[in-house]
């Protein structure tokens, strides 16, 4: 083990056994830089292009590759999906708020960070399916419906 290591495992222990320290020095920062803060967000929220790059990035990040996933890629399968949630096939977009890029099998199950594994979803479909491989979602819908 390295310097670096070792230093950043220290931080990270200090930060947990003091984390009220932590808290107060994060507040004082926001409080400092109310205005700027703000119009980062402001900016942020407003860019498409932004929240697409780090939907892609958050994702890859997760099953621990290199993103694969482009802007175009991603949508253009919006477009292939017609608008439309890929399981109820209600009217999905970001004017709507009800949009979300779901992968098939989960980055947290092993699933890839590929065009092949995602799909666009409402908020209702993708809060149904979780976390869980098609296969899991297929028989909890199943035992639910049969319930």
């Amino acid at each position: 083990m390295n310097n670096t290591e070792r230093n950043a495992i220290k931080r990270k222990e200090w930060r947990r056994n003091n984390r009220d320290k932590v808290l107060a020095q994060k507040k004082r920062y926001r409080d400092k830089h109310k205005d700027e803060l703000k119009e980062r967000a402001k900016e942020y929220s407003s860019s498409y292009e932004v929240k697409l790059q780090n939907t892609i990035t958050r994702s890859a990040r997760a099953c621990f590759e290199v993103g694969t996933l482009t802007s175009d890629e991603i949508h253009n399968l919006l477009i292939g999906q017609g608008g439309l949630c890929n399981s109820c096939g209600i009217e999905i977009s970001h004017e709507l708020n009800n949009i979300n890029l779901d992968h098939y099998i989960p980055t947290s199950l092993g699933g890839k960070n590929a065009i092949e594994n995602v799909q666009w979803l409402c908020g209702d479909c993708n809060k149904k399916k979780g976390a869980n491989a098609p296969t899991e979602q297929l028989t909890f819908f199943i035992n639910k419906d049969n319930a």
